[in-house]
């Protein structure tokens, strides 16, 4: 009996409280600062009681973190707007949007000898985007159908080309491709090292600093069972969204340092100044530019069917 009750106690803790977890996906990226610092000082690890674990876990890529959230290894994550949408249609209301993080900083830009002045030139061109069906693509899409053009998988004539942000700049130094639509910092660090030239900037939408660019997706179920936590997260995200848009050298700092440790390359200055001008730091979620996505995405057929209001949460 008393080797039954040891054992029944190490199964249980013998009154211990039960462990709860968090796990939140993010992006190194400062389109992503707001969890960047809050994971670097340890918020939610002083705000929630110590029997809460809280799990971090980075991603270089939206439809990667969908799979991650659908295989139930996330709780929620900072995202770009394309995998949130999707995620949402696809799991049939599963994933909600809580709030926005950022909007603005996606741009299209050039070799400067490609011939390439507008979105129009594309025509014949080879262009690279981050990866097939996340946000910079769709947005790329929406660009081109504006300007009558297509790419060649569909029949028409740009050529669009999968590639690692890091390895942008070498591939049009090398005139491997003649364009890349990225997100900052992308931009600033492509522009700044290579021989490439802003084309031009956001998807053509009516309003440039509108445009989302990385949202919070959260699992409802999880949610409308730890309401405390995700309310206690929200608060804290709160916070440091209002540190990230006071746009003090401190904080560029940080989130450098952030992103350099985990990568393992600095930016320069210069390159974070400019790619902090390029965004728009937010909490409210940009719900016109969430439906001009999702009008996108159904009439390139990435989604079945247009997503109800019910995509934005709003009984936190």
């Amino acid at each position: 009996m008393v080797a039954l009750l040891l054992f029944g106690c190490l199964m249980t803790g013998c009154g211990k409280k039960e462990e709860h977890s968090l796990r939140i996906g993010y992006f190194p990226n400062i389109t992503h600062s707001q969890a960047l610092i809050m994971k670097e000082q340890g918020v939610l690890e002083k705000r929630l009681d110590e029997s809460y674990e809280i799990k971090w876990t980075s991603f270089n890529a939206g439809p990667a973190e969908v799979e991650a959230l659908f295989a139930g290894e996330l709780d929620m994550g900072f995202i770009g707007p394309v995998p949130a949408i999707s995620a949402y249609v696809k799991s049939g209301g599963e994933f909600v949007v809580v709030s926005g993080v950022a909007n603005g900083g996606a741009m299209l830009v050039a070799g400067k000898d490609s011939g390439i002045a507008s979105v129009s030139d594309l025509d014949g061109k080879k262009v690279a985007i981050p990866q097939l069906g996340n946000t910079q693509h769709l947005m790329l899409l929406n660009l081109l159908k504006k300007n009558d053009l297509s790419v060649t998988s569909s029949g028409g004539t740009v050529e669009l080309v999968a590639a690692a942000n890091a390895d942008i700049t070498n591939l049009i130094d090398q005139g491997q491709i003649d364009a890349a639509f990225v997100p900052e910092p992308w931009g600033s660090i492509i522009t700044g090292n290579s021989d490439a030239v802003i084309v031009t900037e956001g998807a053509g939408m009516d309003s440039i600093d509108q445009e989302a660019t990385t949202v919070i997706i959260i699992n409802k179920e999880y949610m409308q069972k730890n309401q405390e936590t995700i309310d206690a997260f929200l608060e804290e995200y709160y916070g440091a969204t209002e540190y990230v848009m006071a746009g003090s050298e401190e904080m560029k700092e940080l989130v450098n340092k952030c992103i350099t440790d985990e990568t393992g390359k600095e930016m320069e200055k210069e390159i974070v100044d400019a790619a902090f001008m390029n965004l728009r730091f937010t909490t409210e979620v940009p719900k016109e530019s969430l439906n001009d996505y999702a009008a996108i995405l159904y009439d390139q057929q990435y989604i079945s069917s247009m997503p109800d209001e019910n995509l934005i949460y709003e009984g936190h």
